[in-house]
């Protein structure tokens, strides 16, 4: 008989990049088919999971900072929902998050909160789930939940995001991130894209699943190793620099310090230079705190 003493378990849910992002087309269900290659890096929030004293059904979440929005909009209630519907359990849970990871820029904050809240309750209650039903909760949740569900440094993601092949990696990139002080809508930057025109020509289209492919192959043959001109690629840039113009200026901005390895993350406003040493990742991170003092500007790693 296995008697489970654990009481409580404490979680560092990371963020994430996007090295490369093509959009295909637009699917059946109003969502856009993408091919993207995601990696995780050392940004956390730390979230903290306990068993409610009280018992019963109870659920309590404490966030630092306090957040504006309505609770039952949390993404990890939602899960909460989500994970009652699906299985049962004894017990009620307290859940402490503490807020690192900057919001709305394109760095799965939330997508990440609500895979790692889905591994500790399937941990701390001992719910027995796999992955595969982890990922179809999680496919519920938001298209990004996945990859982190499979707790990979680097995986390749098709469909909406959510259908993941983890790719070996093994060489840590240093990294410069960006953060503006504004946001990127991800519904208005989707919904820009066909004023870019990148998927309205069927022959880029064509010209963008055969990319795919290449990446793909590309991965398959450095292992562990990125080939950083080929993959760096984002098709939402113009598309979000429609709905924020202000993401052109600091493209210039990195332009004009000669980085030619940058970046946006997902849909932005997040935007990341890419370097082989820490000390470059801190000195171009200066330079660029010195021209822009009201944006937040992070070393960190893949990992």
């Amino acid at each position: 008989m296995l008697v489970r003493l654990m009481k409580s378990i404490f979680l560092l849910s990371p963020a994430k990049i996007n090295l490369h992002l093509a959009v295909l087309g637009k699917r059946p269900d109003g969502y856009h088919e993408i091919f993207t290659l995601f990696h995780r890096i050392s940004i956390f929030d730390e979230l903290i999971l306990k068993k409610c004293s009280e018992g019963g059904n109870c659920f309590k979440l404490s966030t630092q900072p306090p957040e504006i929005i309505p609770f039952k909009k949390n993404i990890i209630y939602k899960a909460y929902r989500l994970l009652r519907k699906a299985v049962s359990w004894k017990g009620g849970v307290h859940i402490t998050l503490h807020k690192k990871i900057p919001v709305q820029a394109g760095l799965g904050g939330g997508s990440s909160n609500a895979a790692y809240f889905l591994l500790g309750m399937n941990e701390l209650f001992g719910l027995g789930l796999s992955l595969k039903t982890l990922c179809e909760l999680g496919q519920k949740l938001g298209a990004d939940v996945p990859f982190f569900l499979h707790k990979v440094n680097q995986a390749i993601g098709r469909g909406r995001g959510d259908r993941i092949q983890p790719v070996p990696f093994k060489e840590k990139m240093w990294i410069t991130l960006i953060i503006p002080n504004f946001y990127v809508s991800t519904k208005e930057a989707y919904q820009s894209l066909q004023k870019t025109g990148i998927i309205t020509c069927r022959r880029a289209r064509l010209t963008r699943i055969n990319h795919a492919v290449t990446i793909t192959s590309v991965l398959s043959k450095q292992r562990g190793k990125h080939a950083t001109s080929v993959i760096l690629r984002n098709d939402l840039f113009e598309a979000s620099c429609l709905v924020q113009p202000k993401l052109k200026e600091i493209d210039f901005l990195l332009a004009s310090l000669s980085i030619k390895n940058k970046l946006m993350s997902g849909s932005g406003s997040a935007m990341f230079c890419l370097h082989r040493t820490k000390k470059e990742a801190e000195r171009i991170g200066r330079q660029i705190k010195k021209r822009k003092p009201k944006f937040k500007v992070f070393s960190c790693h893949t990992y």
